[in-house]
């Protein structure tokens, strides 16, 4: 008798034992990212981040979204005019969302296209950065918004992030600062005269600047989804 009460006392134990140990796995597999992930994550995000600011703005309109296919297709395929495919194109492979090239179309120029220097050409169904009109004195007062990373987690099948978002009132404060360090800034001198990209001077920055000089503004948060090996905003 004796014996079979400790044999169901050492079943209970197994079994409350496997129990834990399910629980810690399924947490683990919860919220674990592998090394790929976080690895995939750092390279893509880092570059939908740095166009963020033109969807962080006041309105709920698709205008926000032109304003970021165009941002982003001048920093990184050096590209400033896209038909509606190819803003259709653009969005679609950053956000887990599905655009219609019709309505890209008939938005047409609102004030914060037309604040930011982008024209339309309704009857190719393009629209493109005004170049031309960015002079010295215009770039100078551009304000820079900056999202550093601050935390990444995994819930599921979707990863959420938190950066911290700073404000850059001056850039030009930007270059004075990295002169007094002796640090190479040909490439903010560059943007600065209207010849490179806002990616350039974004990407010239580090944490101690953005801590002692930028404006700290908020923190936000965005949600990712991964498909496959690509990381989507969603």
């Amino acid at each position: 008798m004796k014996e079979i009460i400790k044999n169901k006392y050492l079943y209970f134990i197994i079994a409350g034992l496997l129990i834990i140990i399910g629980i810690i796995y399924c947490i683990y597999t919860y919220t674990h990212i592998s090394k790929l992930e976080y690895d995939l994550f750092m390279n893509q995000s880092k570059t939908y981040m740095d166009y963020y600011d033109s969807l962080d703005v006041d309105s709920d309109l698709l205008d926000r979204y032109i304003l970021y296919a165009l941002t982003y297709s001048d920093n990184e395929n050096d590209k400033s005019k896209l038909t509606s495919s190819e803003i259709k194109s653009t969005l679609e492979k950053v956000f887990e969302k599905k655009f219609s090239e019709q309505e890209i179309n008939n938005v047409g120029i609102t004030p914060l296209l037309m604040e930011n220097n982008i024209t339309q050409n309704y009857e190719n169904n393009e629209y493109y950065i005004d170049k031309e009109s960015l002079t010295q004195s215009k770039i100078a007062n551009i304000k820079i918004v900056v999202y550093n990373l601050k935390c990444f987690k995994r819930k599921g099948n979707k990863y959420n992030a938190e950066y911290e978002k700073y404000l850059i009132e001056n850039p030009y404060d930007v270059l004075n600062y990295y002169n007094d360090k002796k640090v190479d800034t040909s490439k903010i001198n560059s943007y600065l005269r209207g010849e490179g990209k806002v990616k350039d001077i974004k990407e010239s920055l580090d944490e101690e600047y953005l801590k002692t000089k930028a404006k700290k503004l908020d923190n936000i948060k965005v949600e990712y989804v991964l498909k496959g090996t690509k990381f989507l905003i969603k």
